[in-house]
């Protein structure tokens, strides 16, 4: 059963590994660069499948009307399971 959580911590290891596992193109290789990824976002959601985090949602606000989704990722071993519409 798939468990979402909001703004879990996530190491910059398991960021990246996640997006390898997504159809998202994004330039892995600057882990100052990956970290600032997740610190400034001002939201990010999760998927997990017990201890596998399996989707994210990754975006900016401006917390009283404009929401950017910056990023939608989600492991393609898991597509098709609803996971983006509840993310």
């Amino acid at each position: 059963m798939i468990k979402y959580r909001t703004n879990a911590h996530l190491d910059i290891d398991t960021f990246k590994d996640l997006i390898k596992r997504t159809t998202l193109n994004r330039d892995l290789g600057d882990d100052a660069k990956v970290q600032r990824m997740l610190d400034n976002a001002d939201f990010l959601y999760t998927a997990w499948d017990g201890d596998r985090v399996v989707g994210f949602i990754r975006g900016l606000t401006d917390y009283g009307d404009v929401v950017y989704v910056a990023d939608l990722g989600i492991d393609q071993e898991y597509w098709r399971q609803g996971i983006g519409k509840s993310c």
